[in-house]
């Protein structure tokens, strides 16, 4: 890790700062809590907007961070700035806010649905798998053949459309590189309008592309076989034949656009620019080298170059329905819904079959929350084509947002029917089984999803979270242990933490419930669960100061008594019966418990308190519930009863 920060360091100090993004971005991945790498990331991002929110990330961290608030200072922000409310939310604990909490932990993937570990029980993570992949550039569609269809002017290869078909979304990642400016550089729709734009807005309607693509005339051998060696993904030799091509004849621009597209691929934007430059001083008319100059500038993070790109295509050629498919994702990555509702819908006016756009305009509609709505649409694409599959995902994950879950399950069966590898129909198929009761079928669905993507954790966490459920918790930590190897989660460390103090394992519980206390103290729950654990290993004076922590934030959660109910037990067996006495009573403030009373009666006859000490011990008994785990306490309850009242 220390080697990465140190690339980062001499790339940034070298100038080399999409390397040093790069190599920032990885290690961020590897510990989304490293001060560090955020720090420098902020010198490596070009725009203000960015460096605020990589210093105010710091601040999320590390509230004392000195250089931070020094940092946004000089940027012109005040140096106690306020931290973002989406990474503050983040903090916040309440069984009726699993979806900001999730919204809070996530702030720039497209989740939706519900993550919380709380006392006695699970929540699953449920991942609709929109915008499935880590970052802009890898929804970009840069040069190359299209995934599902080309538009009548792309005969010339165009890059693949990288989500025309769903994959999963590791609902558990750090949060990723700070968003993008919200400043659009377009004229936006109406802010108070509610109905979608349509194409014919901007005054145009799609018809035949306006011209033939350059290099369809070229019959030059290596020129041929460069197009395919680009089609199979061979970029070092796609490099290699269009240089002998451009060898023989220096005046063709379309050898010049797929080596910058083939740089583009390995990484190497600089070059990319280079040779797109030089397709562009060829032919100043070229749509495609206009429309792929843009993916890289996007790339490096230049989006008023890659929007001035991207629109001269257009100029060029309206029919470039990649274009407007570009536009969109980096409108949706501004949080400017409208305008990429916009983009997608000219995509999808002047090439209907576009898969990706078609999944990317539903993914709009949910953040805009209007889920009838993209159920609509779906509704009519597979009215219009019934193997159209990715409708199917798209109409499922809605009605899933909406609670439908038998109308959505029947649509994510359609669905892996036709798409068996894609692993995210499996995986919200298994949310699906789990919500609807089949725990059974859950599992299967899950096993589909990891043997598919054994990579990714998402359902792997979710399996692990099902064991729990079945008191399986032997297998939780194997899946947890999995998930916990590919990087920090803290919802996964918590229930590890309570597997291990459920089998009994108390040191490594505590050592979890530390790390997670640690990674959010503003969890009740995290701190009730490690106060236990420190009971368990008659750690009082520990168990007390954790089950302190819990109690000292606001509001409270159903974790809360569980906090009072240890710390009002630690104090029983440190010989302080006031206080216990005053615990036990708040813990019983919030709900009936044998426990709390079993106890409280306890520190009663030790305190002298005979009577309330007799109270309490019948109070234990008519509550009772045989098979409660109390079974003990509660016929030493009886016990002591005899003996009281003799």
């Amino acid at each position: 890790m220390n080697d990465l920060l140190s690339q980062a360091k001499a790339a940034l100090k070298d100038g080399r700062k999409a390397e040093a993004r790069r190599l920032l971005v990885r290690l961020i991945q590897q510990d989304p809590r490293d001060e560090a790498a955020w720090l420098w990331l902020s010198g490596a991002v070009d725009r203000t907007e960015d460096r605020r929110r990589c210093l105010e990330q710091i601040l999320v961290i590390n509230p004392g961070n000195e250089l931070a608030r020094r940092g946004l200072a000089r940027l012109g922000f005040a140096p106690e700035a306020k931290v973002p409310e989406s990474i503050v939310d983040a903090g916040r604990e309440g069984l009726d806010s699993e979806a900001q909490a999730l919204r809070a932990k996530w702030p720039a993937k497209r989740v939706v649905g519900l993550s919380a570990m709380v006392l006695g029980g699970v929540a699953l993570v449920i991942a609709i798998a929109f915008t499935p992949l880590p970052s802009y550039l890898s929804r970009l569609v840069g040069g190359g053949a299209e995934g599902v269809a080309p538009s009548p002017r792309q005969n010339t290869p165009q890059p693949d459309d990288a989500i025309a078909v769903p994959t999963a979304i590791p609902t558990w990642t750090p949060t990723p590189l700070p968003a993008v400016s919200t400043a659009t550089p377009t004229p936006l729709p109406p802010a108070t309008s509610t109905a979608i734009p349509r194409p014919t807005d901007a005054g145009f309607t799609p018809g035949d592309p306006t011209a033939t693509p350059l290099g369809e005339e070229i019959v030059d051998a290596y020129y041929l076989q460069g197009k395919e060696a680009y089609e199979a993904g061979d970029y070092d030799r796609v490099l290699v034949l269009m240089n002998l091509v451009l060898e023989a004849n220096p005046n063709l621009a379309p050898p010049h656009l797929y080596r910058g597209m083939a740089y583009f691929h390995l990484g190497d934007y600089e070059s990319g620019l280079f040779e797109m430059d030089q397709a562009l001083a060829i032919d100043p008319e070229y749509a495609l080298a206009y429309a792929d100059r843009g993916s890289i500038y996007a790339a490096l993070g230049d989006w008023d170059k890659a929007v001035v790109d991207w629109e001269r295509a257009l100029e060029i050629d309206p029919s470039l329905a990649k274009v407007h498919h570009n536009l969109g994702v980096m409108y949706f990555d501004q949080g400017n819904y409208l305008r990429a509702l916009y983009e997608y819908n000219m995509a999808l006016a002047i090439d209907p079959t576009r898969a990706s756009s078609f999944y990317n305009r539903g993914e709009v509609l949910i953040q805009l929350g209007r889920y009838q709505e993209c159920i609509d649409v779906a509704n009519e694409a597979i009215e219009r084509d019934p193997e159209f599959w990715v409708a199917y995902f798209t109409r499922g994950s809605c009605n899933l947002l909406l609670g439908n879950n038998q109308v959505a399950l029947e649509d994510f069966l359609i669905y892996v029917e036709a798409v068996p590898d894609d692993y995210m129909g499996w995986f919200n198929l298994g949310v699906l089984y789990y919500r609807l009761g089949d725990t059974e079928l859950a599992l299967e669905s899950y096993d589909r999803a990891i043997a598919l993507d054994p990579d990714d954790p998402a359902p792997r966490y979710n399996r692990a979270l099902i064991y729990m459920d079945l008191e399986e918790y032997s297998l939780a930590i194997a899946d947890l242990d999995v998930v916990l190897a590919q990087g920090e989660f803290m919802d996964a460390r918590d229930a590890r933490g309570v597997a291990h103090y459920y089998l009994g394992n108390y040191n490594q519980a505590i050592a979890d419930l530390r790390r997670s206390s640690e990674l959010n103290p503003s969890r009740v729950a995290t701190h009730a669960f490690l106060a236990r654990a420190y009971f368990a290993r008659e750690r009082y004076v520990e168990a007390i100061e954790a089950a302190s922590k819990g109690l000292a934030i606001d509001p409270p959660t159903v974790s809360t008594p569980i906090c009072f109910l240890v710390r009002g037990r630690a104090y029983y067996e440190l010989g302080d019966y006031g206080r216990a006495i005053e615990d036990l009573s708040a813990a019983l403030e919030f709900a009936v418990s044998v426990e709390a009373y079993y106890y409280r009666g306890l520190a009663y006859q030790a305190n002298g308190q005979i009577e309330e000490a007799i109270a309490d011990f019948e109070r234990c008994i008519v509550v009772h519930v045989p098979g409660d785990g109390m079974d003990a306490e509660v016929e030493d309850a009886r016990v002591r009863l005899d003996r009281l009242r003799d």
